[in-house]
């Protein structure tokens, strides 16, 4: 799934349950060429196995994202800002035996609203502004208010109370569901049974961005029992477009120079210059020759990740 992402479809993409290479690395091909591979704070020092990864397109400007410092092995988040103001996006893994990930995502929260409201004292405001929050992952909790009427026989006690810790925390926060009711997002690899363990959550006031949230069942990668969730979010987020610069290492600098002569040929003779005017006229038109040459001989490359200003040709026979 990672290599097949469509780079001019999505911008972020969190994933659960990755698989990671033996140093604890998604190692899918060109995968950072496209995308900034997201890991939570101390994937290479913690013991426990990390459970979320967060992709974010480079075409997405840094300067209007930047990750959360989350010390979790199941949730992490980035913090998205524009003209729309703040959106916190969270990826998150809460496992089927313990609350473990919902009692941490409840300290966090409060945490998170004590800070700003301290914020907000503290810069003169009446009240904290509106915040705007998305949770997306897989909560492996089953209940009516989303799991599809066929699954009466996962409607157990201990499934309803299980899920009841994850429906207190959405209530406390105003959270809405925005994956419509009934959908599945798992197959069950030797039933075939459809389930809804996963799930995407936004705050109230944000639930008018939202344009689209959906299953998509025929884009299931392989070796994989759970189908993807489409969201598309109303907010134009600043992309940063890649323009092909000129790349001087690969021109061949021999037709540079006789292409350079040939337009100089076409300009008057150097001479002495008296005057404002013959200064300016003698400059537009040595910068017009130099310009017209760099177009017409200095091949144009896209940027690459890997680049090193350093890098030439003749160091490929090295």
């Amino acid at each position: 799934m990672l290599k097949d992402l469509d780079l001019n479809v999505y911008d972020i993409a969190c994933i659960q349950e990755p698989y990671l290479n033996p140093v604890k690395l998604a190692n899918a091909s060109n995968l950072r060429q496209y995308w900034d591979v997201i890991y939570l704070t101390d994937h290479h020092t913690s013991p426990e196995r990390l459970q979320v990864i967060m992709l974010i397109n480079k075409k997405l400007s840094k300067n209007n994202w930047h990750t959360v410092t989350i010390k979790s092995s199941n949730v992490m988040a980035i913090e998205l800002t524009g003209n729309f103001r703040k959106v916190h996006m969270y990826n998150i893994y809460n496992t089927c035996d313990n609350d473990n990930t919902l009692t941490f995502l409840e300290w966090h929260m409060a945490t998170e609203c004590n800070t700003r409201q301290a914020q907000c004292i503290a810069q003169g405001e009446q009240g904290a502004k509106p915040e705007y929050i998305m949770w997306m992952g897989n909560f492996n909790r089953h209940h009516p208010l989303w799991e599809p009427q066929h699954n009466t026989h996962l409607f157990t006690a201990a499934n309803l109370n299980a899920a009841a810790v994850l429906i207190n925390l959405l209530s406390m926060y105003n959270f809405v569901q925005i994956l419509p009711p009934g959908l599945t997002t798992l197959e069950a690899s030797n039933t075939r049974n459809l389930t809804r363990p996963d799930n995407t959550f936004c705050s109230m006031q944000m639930e008018q961005w939202i344009s689209k949230c959906s299953v998509e069942q025929h884009l299931r990668p392989v070796v994989t029992d759970h189908f993807p969730i489409i969201t598309v979010i109303d907010i134009e987020p600043e992309h940063v477009m890649h323009v092909p610069k000129h790349n001087y290492h690969a021109m061949d600098w021999e037709e540079f120079r006789e292409y350079l002569a040939n337009k100089l040929s076409n300009i008057p003779p150097p001479n002495e210059l008296t005057t404002h005017a013959q200064f300016q006229e003698a400059l537009t038109a040595l910068t017009r020759c130099i310009s017209e040459m760099v177009e017409a001989k200095v091949p144009k490359s896209n940027p690459s990740p890997y680049a090193k200003h350093w890098w030439s040709k003749e160091l490929e026979t090295e």
